[in-house]
This record gives structure tokens, C-alpha cells and sequence, in this order.
């Protein structure tokens, strides 16, 4: 659904309608977790889950859309106005296997249980359809006190699913909250128990660390309390990250992985998070040397991140060098060539077709460096004076 201006409702407001047209079935629902943390600290609100007291089989009634992504643990998921939702039966969660997850649950009728199965008291709030936040586990507190804490025992808690031992990380670092005494404690006696966590559900934490404009004191917390000594073998590649200032997050993956092989196990980072990394690193080391296709051989953002964590690093020399040869640049990108691979191929009738592209790079360099003008007879010349010099 979209307003008169033709932008997407609000994703609490989808939210809550979705509450309503459960409880006009006669059942309990609420949105919970991060989704109202956010909203009562002025954050931006980006995931909305739902707990409710109707099981899988009532939303699916309700919803005939919605989609039983992890019906056996109680989860649907609904696409709302745009915007995705997770619903969640209230449930009580039998012994947990593998430190991860429940080998069983049951379905309860109480919310509170519900909530006690959670990780953190500020995740562990409600807002109703009509808006009202509820507190039923001490989250507010711990909002104003600005502090991390589990709900019950933490040792428990970290025993339970040991990816919440780093998820406790992730909120210091994007809340700015401190680790409650007794939480951080059980974190340094129970930290090796992340190693069985899966490698994508643990780089899918770090990743959004990654991404958190203050990160130094979350890096100081977890060498301190030695829980980087059990992520594998990244602990080289946080102190490094020490050293600098604030960085983005390619820029961290950038150093981190000049201590840590990222293509190597565990590790199984993206093949797109991949390519930007290579092309990163290669971007940095042809700045040695620079020549001006690189703009025509990266992407433009990609030369400004590499630009903005020199700019960080005080390399001065390389901020201009990148600025001259972009303001010195004839063509912007290899279209702007005046001879097509096209025209080429009808002049010079390859028989072998990879040299119509070989000659098209011989021609962009020709141009970026000033030993032919970029129009068409001058180009077609040029091309047949090298393509005579290689046949010799």
C-alpha cells in the first residue's frame, strides 16, 4: 500500500495492521524485538517480527499468502505493503542441540513465556496495534541504564545459542550501550562456544558490525575479554583495525583481510563481497602506478571508497593523483570512444574476433594518455599503425 505521495507506508503502521486483522480472529499479537527497541530509542526501524498466539496453520487462514518459511519452529512470513514480516506462534523451546537451536518446541498461549525464551531485555518488548509499547522484562530499564543484558541466566542463555554471545557485540557497537557485569562475565567464560555457531550465521553478524560507524571500543571489549581469540582466525585483523581511524565497511573487510584470507575455510564471504574486496585491493595497488583507466576499468564508487579510506589515512598524494586524472580524463567511460568494436571489425576484417576488443583497449589507452585524439579518423589511423607494428 502506498500514500498519496507514492511512498510505502510506514513499516510499524503495516505492522500493526497486521496485528488488527489478527486479533479480529480472537487472537493475541504483537510486534516484538528490535523492530520496537529501535522505534523507542528514535532509531530507523528496518525488520518487523510478530508474535502471536495463533499457531502456523490460523495465520495461513488469515493470510493465504503468507509463506511457511519456518513453520516447524512456529514462523510464517508475510509481504505486506511492501514490507517483509516474520510471524511467530508464542512458544516454549524444548533442550537446545548444537548450541543453536531447540530440538523441539511447543506452541503456549502466554506471551510472557514466549518473551522468556529470548536473548536480551531490550529485545524482549511488545507494542500492540494501537501503538502502546509494553515492558513485562525489564527492557525500559536497561534502555535508560543504556546496558545489555540477558534475560535470566546468561551462562544459559549463551549455552542456548552461542551466535548471541556475538549478537551481544553487535548491539554494543551499534547501541553504544555497555555489557551488563554479569552478561560480559559469561561471555569470557562461555566465548570458544561460538565456534559452533555456523560460519554464514556468524559473518552475517560481522558483516552488520561491519557496517556501524563507531566500532574501535566494541573491537577493544572483545580482545579485552579474549572472545576474538575464539572467532577463528580474525583476532590479527581486529587489532589491526586499531590502528586506524573509523572506517566503512569495505574498508574494514580491507584491512581485516590483509591478516585474514577471506577465500580460505571457514570463511565463505559472498562472490560479490569478493569481487569489491579484489578489486579493492587492486584499485590500492595500482595507485602505485597509477593510469587513467582506471576509471574505465572500476567502478566509480568503488574509486571513491578507496579515495575516501586514503583520505582517512592521510596519503595525500594518492587523494591527488586520483583527482587529476579524473579531471584530466578525455573520455569517461569506454563508450564515449569514437570507434565502435563494430566499425573496427568492417575496417580491418578480423578473422580473429578477441583482437576487436584487444584493439579497442589499445585505441582507450591511446586516447587517456594523449597519443591520439579521440575521433573517429584519427582512431581508425592510429588502430592500423599498431595493428601493422604487431604483425611485423
Amino acid at each position: 500500500m502506498y500514500n498519496k505521495c507514492g511512498e510505502k507506508m510506514d513499516i510499524l503502521e503495516s505492522g500493526k495492521a497486521i496485528l488488527k486483522t489478527i486479533e479480529a480472529a480472537s487472537f493475541e499479537a504483537f510486534l516484538v524485538g528490535g523492530a520496537v527497541r529501535d522505534f523507542v530509542l528514535g532509531l530507523d526501524v528496518q525488520d518487523v517480527d510478530i508474535t502471536t498466539s495463533a499457531t502456523p496453520d490460523d495465520i495461513t487462514r488469515l493470510f493465504p499468502k503468507a509463506i511457511p518459511t519456518g513453520k516447524a519452529f512456529g514462523t510464517m512470513t508475510l509481504i505486506k505493503d511492501g514490507h517483509t514480516f516474520e510471524i511467530t506462534t508464542y512458544r516454549q523451546d524444548g533442550t537446545y542441540i548444537n548450541h543453536r537451536k531447540p530440538e523441539s518446541i511447543k506452541f503456549s498461549k502466554d506471551v510472557e513465556e514466549d518473551l522468556k525464551r529470548r536473548d536480551f531485555t531490550i529485545n524482549a518488548l511488545l507494542m500492540n496495534a494501537s501503538g502502546k509499547v509494553i515492558d513485562l522484562l525489564g527492557g525500559f530499564n536497561d534502555l535508560d541504564a543504556g546496558l545489555i543484558r540477558t534475560i535470566g541466566d546468561p551462562a544459559e542463555r549463551f549455552n542456548e545459542d552461542a551466535l548471541r554471545l556475538l549478537r551481544a557485540f553487535r548491539f554494543h557497537a551499534k547501541l553504544g550501550f555497555h555489557i551488563e557485569e554479569h552478561t560480559l562475565n559469561a561471555i569470557q567464560k562461555n566465548g570458544s562456544l561460538i565456534q559452533k555457531v555456523s560460519i554464514e550465521r556468524i559473518q552475517s553478524e560481522a558483516e552488520k558490525m561491519l557496517s556501524y560507524p563507531v566500532l574501535k571500543p566494541t573491537i577493544q571489549l572483545m580482545l579485552d575479554t579474549k572472545f576474538a581469540n575464539a572467532l577463528f582466525n580474525i583476532q590479527p585483523g581486529l587489532e589491526a583495525l586499531l590502528n586506524y581511524p573509523e572506517l566503512t565497511k569495505v574498508e574494514r573487510l580491507y584491512v581485516l583481510s590483509n591478516h585474514v584470507d577471506f577465500t580460505q575455510a571457514p570463511w565463505r564471504l559472498s562472490k560479490k563481497t569478493l569481487k569489491k574486496l579484489t578489486h579493492f585491493k587492486e584499485l590500492y595497488k595500482a595507485l602505485d602506478t597509477p593510469h587513467p583507466r582506471i576509471f574505465l576499468q572500476y567502478d566509480r564508487e568503488l574509486i571513491y571508497d578507496v579515495a575516501h579510506f586514503l583520505e582517512k589515512t592521510e596519503q595525500p598524494r594518492k587523494i591527488k593523483t586520483i583527482e587529476a586524472i579524473e579531471n584530466a580524463l578525455v573520455i569517461k567511460q569506454s563508450k564515449d570512444l569514437d570507434v565502435s568494436g563494430k566499425e573496427l571489425d568492417t575496417q580491418f576484417h578480423f578473422s580473429d574476433k578477441s583482437m576487436i576488443k584487444k584493439t579497442l583497449n589499445v585505441l582507450i589507452d591511446a586516447v587517456l594518455e594523449g597519443r591520439v585524439d579521440n575521433h573517429k579518423p584519427s582512431l581508425l589511423n592510429y588502430a592500423a599503425k599498431s595493428l601493422e607494428r604487431s604483425a611485423e
